[in-house]
């Protein structure tokens, strides 16, 4: 089956198309914008407390209770700590 023409656009389509084209530079003149400066995520720094953390680590590492594969992860972190990858910032 042949593709049928388009049709012409109807008589006053010029003005609607410049009514538009107006009405979107009108959106366009609210005037210049300020400079960007974007307020942080977190106002206040959030203060680690690393060596509190590397006490709490080597407590749960000097338990009795704690098993030895777990003992291996907390001293990894514990060097993640002194090597300061810890705490990490989030992006």
């Amino acid at each position: 089956m042949p593709l049928s023409p388009m049709p012409s656009a109807p008589k006053g389509s010029e003005s609607t198309a410049s009514a538009y084209a107006s009405a979107a530079q009108s959106y366009n003149t609210v005037g210049p914008r300020p400079p960007f400066n974007p307020l942080p995520a977190c106002p206040n720094p959030i203060k680690w407390d690393v060596e509190g953390r590397i006490a709490e680590l080597q407590a749960i590492i000097d338990s009795p209770e704690t098993k030895e594969g777990q003992k291996i992860n907390l001293q990894a972190a514990i060097n993640l700590y002194h090597e300061k990858k810890l705490p990490a910032i989030a992006v």
